[in-house]
């Protein structure tokens, strides 16, 4: 048998060479690269602008965030601050008190999030994911 035939022998080569060679599954959505998973955060911002400006900075290390959010910060119309452009919010559409729960995630993703409003209130947001 020759060892540099490794078409005709697949158990020649070492394990080393056998790994090197796999790579994850990766899509393309809006120019990204990203890995067929999730990146799940849960995190409190306590109602601060400036823990969601560095919420923004963080997901940027993430491949495909899902962000679940405690006390958001929410200007004084009532808009929620996601730190990013590239964030998406689903949280209640007509809340009757302060928005105390919402879920980022990618703007890639909008296609494969849909928020159940049926069941999200105030203080729960609910999400279906495709992924």
């Amino acid at each position: 048998m020759n060892n540099c035939d490794s078409s005709t022998d697949r158990h020649s080569k070492t394990k080393r060479e056998t790994t090197q060679r796999k790579k994850p599954m990766v899509c393309r959505k809006g120019g990204q690269k990203f890995k067929e998973s999730l990146g799940f955060v849960q995190i409190n911002l306590n109602k601060q602008r400036q823990a969601s400006k560095d919420l923004g900075y963080f997901i940027r290390k993430i491949e495909k965030p899902l962000i679940l959010v405690q006390e958001p910060h929410v200007n004084g119309k009532g808009v929620i601050s996601k730190g990013s452009y590239c964030l998406r919010a689903s949280t209640c559409k007509n809340p009757k008190k302060p928005v105390r729960a919402s879920i980022f995630f990618h703007k890639s993703m909008e296609r494969q999030v849909w928020s159940k409003d049926s069941i999200t209130t105030e203080d729960c947001a609910v999400v279906q994911t495709k992924v």
